[in-house]
């Protein structure tokens, strides 16, 4: 083929030689060679067939995914100098302006890596977004971290648990009576006396009874309570009447967007359970009241009123009747009410 032959033409050549022979495309290249492959030759048959000559012009020379030369390199070097937190777009602008060298974002900013710079994070950026089910709940739940609620109880919650764990006594061997030989309980515990004498005994009586240092919650860590209390502020939103049960609907699966992960039905009411045991209700009630005062003063009101914090609770335990009876309205509006305190 004659020297005075361009790129495009000589490979413009070979192609119609390929396609004028007898013989497939694979064979004839693997018989007689050629200055390309069997997949780069369909690539510039379909160029020739779309875009003619032109379409065999090598678009590495407009910059593209083309490497800067030297000149381009020192260039680059003394601009990152005066500039030392140049962003990508800067850099090309730059290069494009002193040597018309168009050269792509993602080749730009892997030299702009290799030299050493850092990338500095803008407002102008695109912000990923990320679609869950029920993100409105989340709002709630960036209020209450916003105004310190979920540490503020979970600090109570653990001074309580400290407290308690000071005034316990040492733990009492297991009683292994009405279990199997892996301590799980059988049939038998339940027909037990004692056990059946304190099955419906009050709170009161069953606190007394029971060992707390042995229960979770003395084992476990304030961030772990943060997010149980964000959890229960979110019971009446993700079960619609409040009840523990409808968690595990698939309605409950919001909670892993509102207090970071999707807890279930026996976690939650295991949870509830053991405040109830460690009778901290009053306490958390009582530490309320001066929270919500601080926040009220820090809004910056000027009202010389005396501060009414009213704790309002639905109740949502059945009561069963042989008679017909009209559900309370002002129960079933408190159920849907958001409740700023656990109530063990």
């Amino acid at each position: 083929m004659p020297t005075n032959y361009t790129r495009e033409e000589q490979i413009k050549s070979e192609v119609v030689r390929i396609e004028q022979s007898t013989l497939s495309a694979n064979e004839y290249i693997q018989r007689y060679g050629a200055s390309f492959s069997l997949i780069q030759f369909y690539r510039y048959r379909n160029k020739l067939s779309r875009e003619g000559i032109i379409g065999l012009r090598d678009k590495r020379k407009d910059g593209n995914h083309q490497k800067l030369n030297s000149f381009e390199m020192a260039f680059l070097r003394g601009f990152i100098k005066s500039k030392p937190n140049v962003r990508t777009e800067e850099a090309r602008l730059a290069i494009a302006d002193e040597f018309g060298t168009q050269v792509h974002r993602s080749t730009m900013s892997r030299i702009l890596k290799r030299l050493g710079v850092k990338k500095v994070h803008t407002e102008d950026q695109i912000v990923k977004s990320l679609q869950v089910s029920h993100a409105g709940f989340e709002l709630i739940a960036a209020m209450a971290i916003h105004l310190g609620w979920p540490k503020h109880t979970a600090q109570c919650v653990m001074e309580f648990v400290e407290k308690k764990q000071l005034d316990s006594q040492p733990n009492k061997p297991v009683d292994k009576k009405g279990r199997n030989s892996k301590g799980q309980f059988t049939r038998r515990y339940n027909k037990r006396p004692s056990i059946r004498k304190m099955r419906f005994a009050s709170i009161e009586l069953k606190r007394s009874k029971k060992e707390l240092q042995r229960m979770d919650i003395f084992n476990t860590s304030i961030k772990n309570l943060e997010r149980k209390a964000l959890a229960i502020l979110a019971l009446p939103l993700v079960t619609l009447n409040g009840e523990v049960r409808h968690v595990n609907a698939a309605l409950g699966n919001a909670l892993k967007g509102f207090c970071g992960y999707n807890y279930k039905q026996a976690t939650l009411d295991q949870f509830l359970r053991e405040l109830k045991y460690l009778g901290i209700s009053e306490s958390l009630l009582g530490s309320q009241v001066p929270f919500w005062y601080e926040k009220w003063k820090e809004s910056g009101s000027k009202l010389e009123l005396p501060f009414l914090c009213y704790y309002i609770d639905g109740n949502t335990k059945p009561v069963w009747s042989k008679y017909q009876v009209m559900q309370s309205d002002y129960a079933r509006a408190c159920d849907g009410m958001l409740r700023t305190s656990i109530c063990a």
